[in-house]
């Protein structure tokens, strides 16, 4: 799919670009996190999110901000090659399964996404809460 083509069908595309444009790496506030919160939920329902990903791990360093539902810093953090040891892709952020990839990697900080997940799924398996679509 060609580049203007998939970001003709993001989510991001009628948002002020400015929300997405938040460096993490210059120090946090809780306005710069609120907004990367506020993006990153705009990116969880775009139906080009992983289009979005690929263009900003193919431009590098140039693709500063929130793409394809991560930080710059989360983005320095993926594999060059998508894929983790044993062939299978990381787990995304946002997952239960990407909140223990954090543990794992010996990070043992999982971001926000990650926590809201894992505690989600910790309410469902002991029954306080049912699982929405």
């Amino acid at each position: 799919m060609s580049a203007q083509r998939w970001r003709d069908r993001a989510a991001c595309k009628d948002e002020d670009a400015e929300l997405f444009a938040t460096n993490d790496r210059e120090g946090i506030t809780t306005a710069k996190v609120d907004m990367i919160r506020e993006a990153k939920a705009i990116c969880k329902r775009c139906p080009v999110q992983a289009e979005c990903l690929e263009r900003a791990r193919q431009l590098g360093s140039e693709a500063w901000g929130v793409w394809g539902g991560l930080t710059d810093t989360e983005r320095g953090e993926l594999p060059k090659n998508g894929v983790r040891m044993g062939g299978l892709p990381d787990a995304p952020c946002g997952t239960e399964s990407g909140y223990r990839r954090h543990y794992r990697s010996g990070d043992g900080n999982p971001c926000g996404p990650c926590r809201e997940a894992a505690s989600l799924a910790r309410r469902v398996r002991e029954g306080r809460q049912e699982m929405s679509a």
